[in-house]
């Protein structure tokens, strides 16, 4: 004998392709605004552009957008400052003795003592302080 739970499911188990056909178009239509296909995705599909571009950008778009920002505002600073012309390929500028000879020149005026200033001059710090090193350029 059947029990009246047998019985219900019997009679409405013709309905249930139909019905779950109702449910997922009434869901695609709330949630997406478009019908819903039931299809596996295969595994190349999910690693196109679009996928990229909705996995890397569309969340990150104001830390993207502060990236750009930075990057025009150095180029801006890039082509607005003069640059000097390059060195010749077969010059790389001063050698290192000469680089050494003047630092060794620098640190000596550095140790050197220098005489107390006028009590009234403005302070200010000595220019032998200053490490500077200088190219030459060969014609």
């Amino acid at each position: 004998m059947k029990t009246p739970r047998q019985i219900l499911l019997d009679r409405h188990q013709a309905a249930s392709p139909r019905l779950d056909r109702l449910r997922v178009d009434a869901i695609s239509n709330e949630l997406f605004e478009q019908p819903v296909t039931l299809k596996k995705q295969t595994a190349l599909s999910s690693f196109g552009f679009a996928a990229l571009w909705s996995e890397l950008f569309i969340p990150y778009r104001k830390a993207w957008m502060g990236l750009g920002v930075i990057w025009v505002f150095l180029l801006g600073v890039r082509f607005a400052t003069p640059q000097e012309e390059a060195a010749p390929s077969g010059s790389g500028g001063p050698s290192a003795v000469a680089a050494l000879q003047q630092i060794r020149q620098t640190v000596a005026k550095v140790s050197e003592p220098q005489p107390a200033p006028p009590p009234d001059a403005p302070a200010h710090p000595p220019e032998a302080c200053l490490l500077r090193v200088t190219t030459t350029r060969r014609a």
